[in-house]
């Protein structure tokens, strides 16, 4: 999914819950991703605007997702971009002697 959003987002920021720098990369979580029309902001300037911001967010773990971001190299080189080209259910219609209106 990152590398589909990353077609359409100049800017895109995975933040992975419950991430810690440096430990338990490989361990499996939510990723929430972030899309921006700013791109390469570091990790510095993401704690800085959330820091900016933080008086008028409710959610109480805001600042703490703020930091879980992941800065690390892209793994999903080698995966394909996600498109609606192929649904599985187009798989059933021969077995329902189905076909579409021709317009």
């Amino acid at each position: 999914m990152y590398k589909t959003f990353a077609t359409s987002f100049s800017g895109l920021y995975p933040f992975p819950t419950g991430f810690q720098p440096g430990r338990d990369l490989e361990t499996l979580r939510n990723i929430i991703l972030v899309a921006s029309d700013q791109r390469g902001l570091t990790r510095w300037e993401i704690l800085t605007k959330a820091r900016q911001v933080a008086r008028r967010i409710t959610f109480p773990e805001f600042r703490t997702y703020a930091g879980d971001y992941y800065d690390g190299e892209d793994s999903e080189c080698g995966r394909p971009v996600l498109t609606d080209d192929y649904a599985p259910v187009d798989t059933l219609l021969p077995y329902r002697n189905w076909t579409p209106r021709k317009p």
